[in-house]
């Protein structure tokens, strides 16, 4: 039986050096590339460590400055490296690091207060209690407690009084922890300076916050401090002079309107404003732009008219934001008055929103054809033109009366002491200084 011939196998060339091949060619050194690796690394490894040890201390150093909270190096790099990885739970929301609420109270361009304990012991928060998650959502659930604006009055009460007891005490002297002879000395450097007892009593209620939230002692609840702000309440009485505007007054303001302006658009501005600011309690930063660095006027998108299941007109007013709020919006209902159309807000309305025509809902509600919102100084004038065309007292009547008339009204048509505090947004109990009927039980 014939046989195939058997081929040659092919020589194949390793990848791995022969004996023959493993020697060096003539004239080439060798050269140890994994020892160079290691010997450079072990020379660059102690700069690069320094280098970044010094960029740490800089940045920590920088956050200190400008009143933030430093991140430790842990914090740094575990956010590098979470940034790509999905969250732990769905939908919960990742708090970023802000400056604690303390210090943004507390800070004034130097050195940040830091927090005290009760017996005046400065606490010192380990860097990982500091920078925690839980750390900066404990800041966080804080600051949604206030709104900014709060936030703004105590940080400026809190520096008038720092002013205070570095110009009366020395610059080495720390408003933290509180003493009561500072304390005792501000409310007599106040009464000094003539300030109202009202005032004095709201920079003392903004310290008592600071206080508190700095784990010290309330000392704005001792006994000669609580004393002192009732002799300053006697010898400085502050009388709320200024008088509620009555829908009786109301009625002949909206009828001085026709000889106070020519302007058609300008009367139905006037008349829609004067109205529903008495209607639904509103103030006057509300309805007008008042210069402030926040400002929070209606907008034409915050206003819908519509009708109820009994087919009734109403305005719908959604106000976003709104002094002293606990929430982010609530939303206000005026319905039709059918019995004195001449003062019913949901005419006015329809009146001025047919003259004004908005294109947008971001528009101011009240504002000119051209859409530059209405300034309060413009509406505090037109405001006096009428009240001095009905001769009636420009330092009794202001801007504010149309919200006590409102608080007046209500209490005399039998409301109670809630749904008075409901209708006016009001938080407290402020609201009963408004009322200017005796009936009520103040």
């Amino acid at each position: 039986m014939a046989t195939r011939p058997k081929r040659r196998k092919r020589s194949t060339t390793s990848a791995e050096p022969t004996d023959s091949g493993d020697q060096p060619s003539p004239g080439i050194p060798q050269i140890d590339v994994e020892g160079m690796v290691q010997s450079y690394m072990s020379a660059i490894t102690p700069t690069l460590e320094e280098t970044f040890r010094q960029y740490m201390h800089n940045y920590h150093a920088r956050g200190q400055v400008a009143g933030q909270q430093p991140t430790s190096t842990s914090t740094v790099v575990r956010q590098s490296t979470q940034q790509n990885e999905p969250s732990a739970a769905a939908g919960s929301e990742i708090i970023q690091p802000q400056p604690s609420l303390l210090q943004e109270l507390t800070y004034s361009g130097g050195r940040v207060q830091t927090a005290v304990s009760r017996h005046g012991q400065q606490t010192h928060p380990s860097s990982s209690e500091t920078n925690s998650p839980l750390s900066n959502t404990m800041n966080f659930l804080l600051r949604s407690s206030l709104s900014q604006s709060t936030i703004s009055s105590y940080h400026s009460a809190f520096q008038t009084y720092k002013q205070f007891i570095v110009q009366t005490f020395g610059d080495q002297v720390k408003p933290l922890p509180p003493s009561l002879q500072h304390m005792s000395a501000f409310i007599a450097h106040c009464f000094l300076t003539n300030l109202a007892a009202s005032t004095t009593r709201t920079l003392v209620s903004s310290l008592s916050f600071t206080f508190k939230l700095g784990v010290c002692e309330d000392i704005t609840q001792h006994f000669i401090v609580k004393k002192m702000l009732q002799g300053y309440q006697k010898c400085k009485p502050s009388n709320d002079a200024r008088l509620p505007i009555t829908p009786m007054i109301l009625q002949k303001l909206v009828n001085a309107l026709d000889h106070t302006t020519s302007s058609p658009f300008t009367r139905a501005l006037l008349r829609a404003m004067f109205i529903l600011a008495f209607c639904a309690f509103l103030r006057v930063g509300e309805i007008t732009k008042t210069g402030g660095t926040n400002q929070h006027y209606l907008e034409f998108g915050n206003i819908r008219l519509g009708q109820d299941t009994l087919a009734q007109n109403h305005v719908e007013i959604n106000i976003q934001h709104f002094k002293h709020s606990k929430s982010n919006h609530t939303t206000l209902r005026v319905k039709e008055n059918t019995s004195n159309t001449s003062l019913c807000s949901y005419r006015a309305m329809v009146h001025y929103l047919n003259l004004r025509k908005h294109t947008s809902s971001l528009e101011p509600l009240f504002s000119f054809i051209d859409g530059t919102p209405i300034s309060r100084q413009y509406f505090t004038h037109q405001l006096q033109t009428t009240l001095a065309f009905c001769n009636l007292s420009l330092q009794s009547y202001h801007t504010h009366s149309f919200r006590i008339g409102a608080a007046s009204t209500a209490a005399s048509q039998g409301f109670t002491e809630i749904q008075i505090q409901n209708m006016g947004r009001w938080n407290s109990n402020a609201f009963r200084k408004y009322i200017r009927i005796p009936t009520l039980k103040l």
